[in-house]
């Protein structure tokens, strides 16, 4: 009896000895484990530029959704047309090719040839004054921040909705790497898109993106027997080349050249210009007194453009910066109406500005003087020929001063 009992307590203590070694061996793996699934489920720190300057999407007060390049191919989300999927509270809607978007309840209604939207779109920094072309595909975008409103302290006028920021990506001077994507489908639908970054030196980089899409029109038209005057078609061909230069530690200067061509096609569509009767219209007519405007390119969408940004930063002591910053752009030719007529096209405008300030890291403050149209150009914006011709140009040169202070998490 006892030394049934005696076995009995040793076999108790190896069993015992043997859940304890297999606990201790497993204890490890098991925080590895949880330490590798609360890894996991870490968010990814988001870097934002929509308070005009870097940083964590978390951090930022403002009320923003921040796209990546990943989000926007699983939602096909090609130009604005679609960009409403993935932000709360925004929608989409057009007049024949002026875009309406609403943010907040807040929309533009009015979209004829002066307007300008309620929802201000930037791209790299640069404005994109019309309706028209605010349809420009997204090509080689690092992000899309979109910020609700009113944004008006921020951006300016046209932004009491909110804006939509369009960020691409830089030139890098690391390495030369690219990549190729196409695709093909319904409608005679073909979309071909290629980039290339093209380090040159240790401080001199090129990028360049290119896209041709082409589609035939979504919505049938029964008026001519057959397919060539079906809506919502699609011919476009565009192209990018970006340019970094590191001129030295402290001076920075990039350029970017842009090729936009998009045509109406449908050789079956006309229109009659020149309502006020006050403009020659270069196109003959028809016995309707009709000029068609197949192969016509998208009114107010420059065909080409061009940008130049130079900065300049000198430390001061150990957390200040004298900063001089200057952005230009130049616009090539761009049609106003569906037609060509002398008094309705825009060639060689620009628009430049300039921001020289003194930036405190340390407690968050920065006081810069600023200008923008610093040359006081005058630039067609829109214009209305039912009944005079009258052109709507932009604002003229202004001049002020800037503080801000950022405290807590801001």
């Amino acid at each position: 009896m006892s030394e049934a009992r005696t076995h009995s307590h040793k076999q108790l203590a190896r069993k015992a000895l043997a859940l304890a070694i297999a606990a201790a061996l497993s204890a490890p793996v098991q925080a590895q484990d949880s330490q590798t699934e609360a890894e996991d489920n870490m968010l990814e720190e988001v870097i934002v530029t929509a308070s005009k300057r870097e940083t964590t999407l978390q951090d930022l007060s403002m009320s923003v959704t921040a796209i990546n390049p990943e989000m926007m191919s699983r939602a096909e989300i090609l130009d604005v047309t679609r960009l409403d999927t993935l932000v709360p509270g925004m929608q989409f809607a057009s007049s024949g090719n002026e875009v309406r978007i609403a943010l907040r309840g807040t929309r533009q209604n009015n979209v004829g040839t002066e307007a300008e939207q309620s929802v201000g779109i930037f791209e790299d920094g640069v404005y994109v004054p019309t309706s028209t072309q605010a349809l420009g595909s997204y090509v080689d975008v690092q992000r899309i921040e979109v910020l609700r409103g009113p944004q008006g302290t921020l951006y300016g006028r046209n932004t009491f909705g909110g804006t939509i920021n369009i960020i691409t990506n830089d030139p890098t001077f690391d390495e030369f790497y690219g990549s190729v994507s196409g695709l093909y489908g319904d409608y005679d639908r073909y979309r071909v898109e290629a980039i290339a970054n093209i380090p040159l030196s240790e401080t001199f980089a090129l990028r360049v993106a290119g896209m041709l899409d082409q589609h035939d029109g979504y919505i049938e038209n029964t008026w001519v027997p057959g397919t060539s005057d079906d809506l919502n078609d699609r011919d476009i061909t565009f192209l990018r080349v970006g340019a970094k230069w590191l001129v030295t530690d402290n001076f920075m200067a990039t350029f970017g050249i842009a090729y936009n061509n998009t045509e109406i096609k449908d050789k079956d569509l006309s229109v009659v210009p020149c309502g006020s009767t006050l403009c020659e219209a270069w196109q003959n007519r028809d016995e309707n007194g009709q000029v068609s405007i197949d192969g016509n390119p998208f009114p107010r969408t420059p065909e080409t453009n061009y940008s130049l940004t130079l900065r300049y930063g000198m430390p001061v002591g150990n957390d200040g910066e004298f900063f001089v910053f200057t952005d230009w752009v130049y616009y090539g030719e761009i049609l106003m109406p569906l037609y060509y007529s002398p008094e309705f096209v825009t060639d060689n405008q620009f628009e430049g500005g300039l921001k020289v300030g003194y930036r405190n890291t340390r407690d968050n403050w920065e006081v810069a003087l600023f200008g923008r149209n610093i040359t006081d150009e005058d630039n067609v914006k829109g214009f209305v020929d039912f009944s005079n011709n009258t052109g709507f140009v932009n604002e003229p040169a202004i001049w002020g001063i800037q503080a801000t202070y950022n405290f807590g998490q801001y």
